[in-house]
């Protein structure tokens, strides 16, 4: 499993993302406190809700300026699917191809 994170804020009356920023993983460690991570979750696998004060601690570990008003904010990680297997398909049927 390759995971990707962000910073998300979530617009309350929609429930949609009106916010993202992505969180490079040299950074994790240093988010990992930040966010309280579980001790069982070691990866940040899970999904944080956050105060405005971890917001903003987040925001600076990661270069960015978070928009706070009005948003509710959430430390997330997503299943990036690994391209390495679709590469390999996608050679394989070139060279099926110039056969």
């Amino acid at each position: 499993m390759n995971l990707v994170h962000y910073l998300i804020g979530y617009d309350p009356a929609t429930e949609r993302i009106a916010a993202q920023y992505p969180v490079p993983r040299q950074r994790l460690v240093d988010i990992k406190t930040v966010v309280k991570a579980d001790a069982d979750d070691p990866r940040l696998a899970g999904s944080y809700r956050l105060t405005k004060l971890q917001v903003t601690r987040i925001a600076g570990i990661i270069g960015v300026q978070a928009y706070l008003r009005n948003l509710d904010y959430f430390f997330q990680a997503f299943d990036m699917p690994s391209l390495e297997g679709r590469w390999t398909d996608l050679a394989a049927r070139r060279l099926r191809r110039s056969a």
